[in-house]
């Protein structure tokens, strides 16, 4: 889950809901942006966060009792191991963007323990014949999968609220035109992107978030009580060409 701080509590978007604003993204862009095999496509950004623990499965607090931000897990074989599963029942195409995605992720981590390095070692062998069974080369696969990462981190920077003042530029990353793309705060409250990329002058989109007034809790099962309790709100951010 990602979670912002508030002043007397805190502010808990799932994954999940990052994923499907991800999605919503996705969606509004240019039409010469998009890569092949749409539906499988848009389903691998979707999807491609639901191999994560739930509830049950791993602890979400610190040592202090606070929320513990995504950002804060360790490494998870295990949830690793199932996103890429889970891709197998879907699409060859699902399979080689989610493979890829990992391998973005982990390859730069730092003192990768054997069973990661070999994981990633065995996914690398598979993504070259998925690159053969498509007819792909490297590069071709990379742009696309470009995209994916771009939709992803956008709406990792809305939903973290990074954008806080209207004299911030944040780099998004690059598109398929190899251009790299900087979303920004305006005077109005609405927010622009350089170079435009959305198909449409305007586009409007959204993510639930629950808030909770409690700092520090004592479980993770009390955690999970007061956010399913909470009430669901939802967050719009509107787009504006200049």
């Amino acid at each position: 889950m990602i979670v912002n701080p508030l002043q007397n509590g805190w502010e808990i978007i799932f994954q999940r809901n990052h994923a499907l604003l991800a999605g919503a993204i996705a969606l509004e862009m240019k039409q010469q942006f998009r890569p092949p095999h749409w539906p499988e496509t848009l389903s691998a950004i979707i999807d491609h966060d639901d191999g994560q623990s739930d509830w049950t499965q791993s602890e979400h607090l610190s040592k202090e009792g606070r929320p513990l931000d995504f950002t804060m897990h360790g490494l998870d074989m295990e949830q690793v191991r199932r996103v890429v599963d889970e891709a197998n029942y879907k699409s060859q195409w699902i399979k080689m963007l989610v493979s890829t995605h990992i391998l973005s992720v982990y390859s730069s981590m730092d003192h990768k323990p054997r069973e990661l390095e070999t994981f990633l070692a065995d996914q690398k062998k598979k993504q070259k014949k998925l690159l053969r069974y498509f007819q792909l080369t490297k590069k071709e696969l990379m742009q696309y999968y470009a995209f994916l990462r771009w939709c992803d981190e956008c709406s990792l920077i809305l939903c973290q609220q990074r954008l806080v003042n209207v004299s911030q530029r944040i780099e998004v990353g690059d598109l398929a035109d190899g251009s790299s793309h900087f979303i920004y705060l305006k005077e109005n409250n609405k927010l622009g992107v350089e170079p435009w990329c959305f198909e449409s002058d305007q586009c409007c989109v959204s993510a639930e978030y629950h808030t909770i007034d409690q700092l520090s809790f004592s479980s993770t099962d009390e955690l999970r009580e007061r956010v399913l309790k909470a009430k669901t709100k939802k967050r719009y951010w509107e787009f504006e060409k200049e």
